[in-house]
């Protein structure tokens, strides 16, 4: 009897230390970045509502910069929000969250035409600013905007920029980096990993 109890604590530590030896050995397949405080701002979504990163508080965020009607990179990210989108399985725990990198081309018409387009308008959260506002976000992020020097962010139909996508943790603090091309699935694993860490 107390062979058979001993026997039976050593199988449940050695199963124990199994699962949490599988858990640590996991790994990001994103870029791990040194963690960045959130940025202190507040912008309105494509309903008028205003919103700050305090918002998504307790959930991940997946966050990136575009404009509505760029037709470069910004519809290729759009292509693989879209994919892991289609694969969550965490649902309303993750927040899409697009930030505006044009100030006069992105509005509440240009942006909810985008987002009915891609039928994203009642679960993405596309936020809009001020120029200056939108500069500040961007320079705190390290998007670079080849407007940005005569602080004109939108002169002509295209703009460029670059569009990186961050995997925010709960408390939304940049954890993770993605730069174009990425592996949508990737970026579905380590959001997954980061739901069971954080």
């Amino acid at each position: 009897m107390y062979k058979s109890y001993i026997s039976l604590i050593f199988s449940i530590l050695v199963g124990i230390l199994f699962l949490t030896s599988c858990f640590i050995d996991q790994e990001y397949l994103g870029r791990s970045i040194d963690a960045k405080s959130p940025f202190s701002f507040s912008l309105y979504d494509q309903h008028g509502d205003l919103k700050s990163l305090d918002d998504f508080s307790g959930k991940i965020i997946l966050m990136t910069f575009l404009y509505s009607t760029c037709s470069d990179i910004c519809p290729d990210m759009t292509n693989l929000l879209m994919q892991i989108d289609a694969n969550n399985t965490l649902g309303n725990d993750i927040v899409f969250l697009i930030i505006s990198v044009d100030s006069e081309i992105d509005n509440n018409v240009t942006v909810n035409r985008y987002l009915d387009a891609i039928s994203k308008a009642d679960s993405w959260i596309y936020l809009m600013g001020s120029q200056e506002e939108l500069i500040e976000i961007l320079d705190y992020y390290y998007v670079s905007n080849f407007k940005r020097s005569v602080l004109e962010i939108s002169k002509n139909d295209q703009i460029v920029h670059s569009s990186p996508l961050y995997l925010l943790d709960r408390e939304g603090n940049t954890q993770i980096l993605y730069t174009m091309p990425f592996d949508a699935m990737h970026v579905l694993h380590d959001v997954e990993l980061m739901a069971k860490r954080y």
